[in-house]
């Protein structure tokens, strides 16, 4: 009887067998905001540990790789955030589809800036050189420098307000809940920026008001944002904080401000 033998071609099965599959950037981003976070949390649970040579030598690279790889991915998702706010903003009837989508990518970019901060301040903790850093001019006239603003200051979309002292907005998503007024109580998330790109402050404004203990150009940009509604504000420096920003804040003085606020919560 013969001897046959068979034998499997298995060259390029690959590409005949496997769809392709590219990392998308921004899931990898969320997956990685959260890892940082982990790891974080661990850093500081174990501040009061004893550690070994090698550990103290390890840790000021590895917190500044992790500070270097969350700004990677604040980019990515604040590239997506936009995105998807513009796609909600263009087609109405997307918007309920995309708001979870878009909160979760919102509330992973607060997390991701968080993890830059906290990084970087473990890193010069346990060593790591300070970092050489361009400062922006000490008088900020206004110039959009074209850096990592994850929007563009000379957008169309910018309106003045009117009677505001220059103050600007741009209504990304428009809500559908209460209206803020003035003296109304709110609740929003928001990213501070200056005009370079560099985020001076982040977080949650909660059961704040309107008018009150806020910068008088933020709260002239909140008047008539609705509940679900994303705005960016941006404040000339003499609606803002002058020539004096408070101490430590990495405001330079008479700095224009910009914010990118989601309002979660109003009552009249």
């Amino acid at each position: 009887m013969q001897n046959l033998k068979f034998g499997l071609k298995v060259e390029g099965l690959d590409d005949r067998c496997l769809p392709s599959v590219t990392p998308d950037p921004v899931n990898i981003s969320m997956v990685h905001v959260q890892t940082v976070r982990a790891e974080l949390e661990g850093v500081v649970e174990k501040l009061n540990e004893p550690k070994t040579a090698m550990t103290l030598g390890f840790l000021p690279g590895h917190l500044r790789s992790r500070a270097d790889q969350s700004q990677i991915a604040f980019n990515h998702l604040a590239a997506e955030l936009d995105s998807l706010q513009k796609r909600a903003a263009a087609n109405p009837g997307l918007a309920s589809q995309l708001n979870e989508r878009i909160g979760t990518v919102a509330t992973a970019l607060s997390n991701a800036s968080v993890n830059i901060v906290y990084a970087e301040f473990y890193a010069l903790a346990y060593g790591a050189a300070a970092r050489t850093v361009v400062r922006p001019p000490s008088i900020d006239n206004g110039v959009d420098f074209g850096s990592s603003l994850p929007f563009s200051l000379s957008d169309p979309s910018w309106m003045a307000v009117s009677g505001g002292a220059g103050v600007r907005i741009w209504d990304v998503t428009t809500g559908t809940g209460n209206t803020l007024a003035n003296g109304s109580t709110f609740t929003a998330t928001y990213t501070g920026y200056l005009t370079n790109g560099t985020i001076f402050d982040s977080g949650t404004l909660t059961n704040s008001t309107v008018g009150s203990g806020l910068i008088t150009g933020f709260s002239t940009g909140l008047v008539g944002m609705k509940v679900g509604g994303n705005r960016r504000i941006d404040i000339p420096a003499d609606q803002a904080y002058g020539a004096n920003p408070p101490s430590g804040s990495n405001i330079p003085p008479n700095a224009r401000l910009v914010f990118d606020v989601t309002l979660t919560a109003a009552s009249p």
